[in-house]
């Protein structure tokens, strides 16, 4: 028979209060400043349309986001295209709505924003439990 997705798991939003909510110790005032870090991380460069495009590739039937709707959605992509080996190749996110690119191309260039792309969307963290 056909492959089938994964089960989809429920969207959270965050409740707008918890959005602006300073953390603890903070005033509300110094919660608006930009962090001065996020932790031991190490930025790099990735592929992650790749991982969409080769998940809407082998489920062509699940809904693509679309650009004309104001709702969050629930977006797959596949592990593999992204050199990661995981008991689970497919992992789902959730996205902000699509929302229009307006910079001129020297700005894209400068973002690394490919020349073609017209659209971007926020992704909410994904969860990858491995057991």
């Amino acid at each position: 028979g056909a492959r089938r997705p994964p089960p989809l798991p429920a969207l959270r939003p965050t409740p707008p209060a918890a959005r602006l909510s300073p953390q603890p110790g903070m005033d509300a005032s110094s919660s608006m400043d930009p962090p001065a870090g996020i932790g031991p991380f190490a930025m790099g460069a990735t592929d992650v349309a790749r991982a969409f495009a080769a998940f809407y590739r082998m489920f062509p039937e699940f809904p693509k986001p679309d650009p004309s709707s104001d709702e969050n959605v629930m977006a797959g992509m596949d592990l593999t295209m992204l050199g990661w080996m995981s008991s689970e190749n497919i992992v789902f996110c959730q996205l902000s709505p699509l929302h229009p690119i307006t910079l001129d191309s020297e700005t894209k260039a400068a973002a690394n924003i490919p020349q073609n792309a017209t659209y971007f969307a926020l992704a909410y963290p994904a969860v990858i439990e491995e057991v």
